[in-house]
């Protein structure tokens, strides 16, 4: 029926705008978009009514005491009869309430300790960084301390080298004084003997 009407108007609005403007076929054209809007009206009787709801059950306000039904409960009431049934009272309800307020501070409570776990989380790994930098510094210092190691020992065999080249020639040396001084007594000798042959 929805398509039906929208379909009938544009031709009763077709047919209207043509007769106004004097178009070739006017009067053949609204006569039709009349004729379909009349046939629709004439379908339209057996068009099915909107579904009547009971607003009653869901808004009991809206009827007047007289005229409500005594065997109608609204949802509020079942929910009441059945809290009746099973003993829940104001008091179990405030008890209720308390509970879910503590639980509400004891979330608060572990989102606290959550906030102390990432701060100490993040203590760790600036530690951790510290000690990693501390260890490059370490190897850092290793690594200069060996090399002033192979300098040292590189001038330790220097100063071995020089040592034993002097001790060859303090040897040499004191080789050559004690063949200057046999040098020095055979000259002697030899002077003394033609000292003694010139004196006879």
């Amino acid at each position: 029926m929805p398509y039906l009407y929208g379909w009938g108007a544009s031709l009763v609005i077709l047919g209207a705008l043509f007769k106004i403007l004097h178009l070739p076929g006017a009067n053949e054209m609204l006569m039709l978009g009349m004729g379909t809007e009349a046939l629709i009206f004439f379908m339209s009787a057996w068009e099915k009514p909107p579904k009547d709801y009971k607003w009653e059950r869901a808004y009991p306000g809206i009827l007047d005491a007289q005229d409500a039904d005594p065997d109608d409960v609204t949802v509020t009431q079942q929910l009441d009869k059945m809290l009746e049934d099973v003993n829940v009272d104001a008091k179990l309800i405030k008890n209720l309430g308390d509970g879910f307020k503590k639980l509400s501070n004891s979330a608060s409570g572990l989102g606290d300790l959550a906030d102390g776990t990432k701060k100490y989380n993040s203590q760790m790994l600036s530690a951790s960084d510290n000690l990693e930098k501390i260890n490059d510094l370490y190897m850092e210092q290793i690594k200069s301390s060996e090399q002033q190691f192979m300098a040292t020992q590189k001038m330790t065999s220097n100063l071995t080298s020089s040592l034993d080249q002097t001790a060859r020639l303090h040897v040499e040396l004191q080789t050559l004084s004690e063949n200057l001084n046999a040098l020095n007594n055979v000259y002697g000798g030899m002077l003394n003997a033609m000292t003694n042959t010139k004196k006879k």
